[in-house]
């Protein structure tokens, strides 16, 4: 349900509140930026563990970008941490796929940029 000052209160699933507007910082492209880079990240950790590549962490950034006179775009900057330079080639061969295999980049299309880093740091 939404007030005249553009909040709204949405149901999850499970029956929770999730509020939604400027009241709270939370747009509905915001929440598109972030069911992108949730999805990213789901699909490529699933990949990473079917391949048997142990991901040591995961982070990334999304952000909204709007231009003037251009389509507004998503841009993803997530970055996957591993043991070693073996992983990371293998992570890297890994996020074309990741990216084809997400159904939320897939439906946002050429609306998208996505600029993946693989990072090594040795466990000792």
């Amino acid at each position: 349900m939404w007030d005249e000052d553009l909040n709204a209160t949405a149901v999850t699933e499970r029956g929770e509140p999730l509020r939604i507007g400027p009241a709270v910082s939370r747009s509905p492209q915001h929440l598109l930026a972030l069911a992108a880079s949730s999805c990213l990240m789901t699909t490529l950790l699933t990949l990473a563990a079917e391949a048997g590549i142990p991901v040591q962490g995961y982070v990334s950034s999304a952000r909204l970008r709007e231009t003037a006179g251009a389509p507004p775009e998503i841009a993803l900057a997530p970055c996957v941490v591993v043991e070693s330079d073996v992983d990371r080639r293998r992570i890297e061969r890994l996020w074309p796929q990741a990216i084809e295999r997400s159904p939320t980049l897939r439906l946002l299309g050429g609306h998208l940029h996505v600029e993946p880093a693989v990072r090594v740091v040795s466990v000792a």
